[in-house]
């Protein structure tokens, strides 16, 4: 949904991002022009996966396609977040932008910071 002051929304939206079979937890996006395009980065979740990162894209804001795969960020064979990987935040430079993210138990093993790449 869209506010003109960002303290008054209507009383209704429409879902920009579809879930896809199994999800239940999806959640926490960041949004950011980068390259032309909007990119979209936020957790995802079922009830036998752990959060994992997930990505979409759009060139008007409203029409998103999912491309989780295109992210090209996994969690790692051992270590702090060998099993979960949430709660992104994207923060742009002048130069570069970059993707902080929550590990193991939420972040409670550590956290990262990816450097994003145009593509």
């Amino acid at each position: 949904m869209e506010s003109d002051d960002g303290v008054h929304f209507p009383g209704q939206g429409s879902v920009v991002v579809d879930n896809l079979p199994g999800e239940h937890r999806v959640g926490r996006p960041y949004v950011v022009k980068q390259g032309g395009r909007y990119r979209m980065f936020f957790g995802k979740g079922t009830e036998e996966t752990p959060y994992q990162l997930a990505y979409a894209e759009s060139e008007d804001r409203y029409s998103w396609i999912r491309c989780d795969d295109k992210l090209g960020l996994a969690t790692s064979e051992t270590g702090w977040d060998s099993q979960m990987m949430t709660y992104p935040a994207v923060v742009s430079t002048e130069n570069d932008t970059y993707m902080f993210y929550n590990g193991n138990d939420y972040g409670k093993a550590g956290f990262g910071c990816a450097k994003l790449i145009v593509w």
